[in-house]
Parts: C-alpha cells; structure tokens; sequence
C-alpha cells in the first residue's frame, strides 16, 4: 500500500509541474529541507538541484523558510513555487503556483487563479475544478 500512494503522489507532482511550469526541458526541481513528510519520488519529478537559484520549480511546505533563504525569491518570474501546505498557500498566494496536500487521507489540489492569469497559462477543463 505504501508504494502505491507513494507512487499517486509522484503522479500527481508529476502532473502539476507540467501544467504549471510548462518545462521545455527537463526541470531542475529543490525540494525545501524543511519539507521532511515527502513521500515522492523527487528524481523522477524532474533533475534534483541544491541551489534554490537554479531551479525552475521549488517544492516546499513552508514558504518564509524560503523567502528568509533567498528575500528575491517574491520577485521571481521564471522560478514555479508549488507547496505542500494548505495554509502557507492561503498565506503565500502572490508567490505559490498551486499546493498539494493530503487531507483525512485523500489527495487535494489548488491551482492558483492569479498564477495562471499572470503567466498566461491554459489548462486543461478537467482541472478547472481544482483553480482557486
């Protein structure tokens, strides 16, 4: 059981850096330390980085560790924020792309309406529901 929900999220990750991030190529992702609970498979979400500055897409569960790591990461255009954390995505929308978070054991997706609007991104109808 384990593999299999470890599997979904990774599938679901997967997903979500497509349609937010909209690689071209295969994106160098950085995973926040203090983001300890993951349960994906990070390497086949894309190319792991260390330096936050590299990244194309940033994972975290706690945005303000971040911002305190790197105060220009606000300012960031090219750089996709997706958290782990319902609250820090209520409390960082100007910066998070979207959240994903598992809630009384089931999966839960946000897309943020400002993100897409600013980015110019267009996805798909059947993930419409999940754009808050």
């Amino acid at each position: 059981m384990g593999n299999d929900v470890r599997a979904l999220k990774t599938a679901i990750m997967q997903r979500l850096i497509h349609l937010l991030a909209h690689p071209r190529h295969l994106p160098e992702i950085y995973v926040d330390k203090e983001c300890r609970s993951i349960d994906f498979e990070a390497d086949r979400l894309g190319r792991p980085v260390s330096d936050l500055k590299k990244a194309d897409v940033i994972i975290t569960c706690n945005t303000d560790h971040l911002l305190h790591e790197d105060p220009s990461l606000s300012s960031e255009e090219n750089k996709t924020v997706i958290t782990l954390s319902y609250r820090d995505f209520i409390r960082h929308k100007n910066i998070t792309a979207g959240s994903f978070f598992w809630q009384k054991g089931r999966p839960n997706i946000i897309i943020n309406e400002n993100y897409l609007k600013k980015h110019k991104i267009r996805i798909p109808e059947s993930y419409e529901k999940f754009v808050e």
